[in-house]
């Protein structure tokens, strides 16, 4: 029987400052896997400039088979894109 896992995406804001002139805004996106040992999500953690576009995809391992997104994203669709947002 195959089991089921899911990765969960999470955006923190970072906002770059440099001598009284501000920078692009850019965000931390995280990505993690549940259980750890079921697969990978690439690209992993990163920071990704404002209004940029991310794809995602997961790879399940062994006898694991993908189930879905959580977090900031969710459904199943696999790889999925996202615009990275201040929302």
């Amino acid at each position: 029987m195959k089991r089921t896992f899911a990765f969960v995406l999470g955006m923190l804001v970072s906002v770059l400052f440099a001598v009284s002139c501000q920078k692009e805004q850019t965000f931390y996106v995280t990505t993690s896997v549940s259980p750890e040992a079921a697969g990978t999500v690439s690209p992993a953690s990163c920071e990704m400039p404002e209004g940029s576009t991310v794809t995602f995809r997961a790879t399940a391992n062994g006898e694991y088979v993908f189930n879905g997104w959580s977090g900031s994203i969710y459904g199943d669709d696999n790889p999925v894109s996202a615009v990275v947002t201040s929302d």
